[in-house]
């Protein structure tokens, strides 16, 4: 791999914005349209715009597809990405925008503990410290006094264990040799079945056209994430990546701030740096752990 970090991280910083605008346009209509109906069609958009990429593909790509292995996996990696944004976009109705986001970055701190419990991989000692770290800034943002609590930001965490599992399936179909084009693709192919049965019951005849064009657009840019996630990682490590992604809770305290007006409390933004630092530390020590 060639590395170039100056494109990767214009990459990443791309892919981290676009997620933050599309957590932007799910808080500011979350009262007009269903979260669940939000994700399929989302991940539908995301789907249609993934087609042309996988038709003009390797041949070796399209067979991968055609003749996977993997499909139970898929699914698996398919329910925890929903869950991810259910969990997130339920929440971003009741709590600050980055409160939400911030909860959903938890996942680097959350990954070997359900490593622990799923895949009885032991925690190593050296990541105690940074994990431990972020989790007090998990307690910060929370408000141990009560007073601003919102058990929202509960939920936002389950967004949190959600992509950690999420994450781990990944490895392990990376590690089987699929191709990232080949994740992508059936997350989103599965994805739109699965969230739109899901998404029946919750259709609203009062929600206006122009809230359909909006959320088909934060579609597009769910796909921009994945692409732009996805070659990130053809120019930079996946520590490098995984640490520059944090800048997606940057990208929505200053959304936050000059289009919803929320202004994190102190202790917010205490917890702030320490989940960053924390999950930045996580990253570095199991990647180091990873290559001995």
């Amino acid at each position: 791999m060639k590395h170039n970090l100056t494109l990767a991280t214009v990459y990443v910083l791309i892919s981290a914005l676009s997620y933050a605008v599309i957590s932007a346009i799910v808080k500011q209509f979350s009262g007009q349209i269903s979260p669940l109906v939000i994700v399929f069609i989302q991940v539908l958009v995301a789907f249609l715009c993934c087609i042309p990429m996988v038709l003009r593909a390797k041949p070796e790509i399209k067979q991968q597809i055609i003749a996977n292995k993997q499909i139970k996996i898929h699914m698996m990696r398919v329910i925890s990405g929903l869950c991810t944004s259910y969990f997130l976009f339920i929440a971003l109705k009741y709590t600050p925008l980055v409160s939400g986001v911030l909860m959903m970055n938890t996942s680097p701190l959350l990954i070997p503990f359900i490593a622990l419990i799923f895949m009885r991989k032991k925690i190593q000692h050296r990541l105690w410290v940074p994990i431990i770290i972020g989790f007090v800034g998990v307690a910060l943002v929370l408000h141990p006094d009560g007073k601003d609590f919102n058990w929202a930001t509960l939920i936002a965490l389950g967004s949190g264990v959600a992509m950690a599992s999420s994450i781990l399936f990944m490895r392990y179909l990376t590690e089987k040799g699929n191709d990232s084009l080949t994740t992508t693709f059936f997350f989103f192919f599965f994805g739109s079945i699965v969230s739109g049965v899901v998404s029946i019951p919750f259709w609203m005849a009062s929600t206006t056209w122009h809230v359909y064009v909006m959320v088909a657009f934060a579609g597009v840019l769910f796909f921009f994430v994945q692409l732009f996630l996805a070659l990130s990682l053809k120019h930079a490590e996946a520590q490098f990546v995984n640490s520059m992604y944090y800048s997606n809770i940057v990208f929505a305290a200053l959304i936050g701030m000059v289009i919803f007006g929320h202004f994190p409390s102190w202790l917010t933004w205490v917890g702030l740096v320490l989940i960053i630092a924390g999950g930045i530390a996580t990253i570095h020590v199991q990647h180091r752990l990873n290559k001995r």
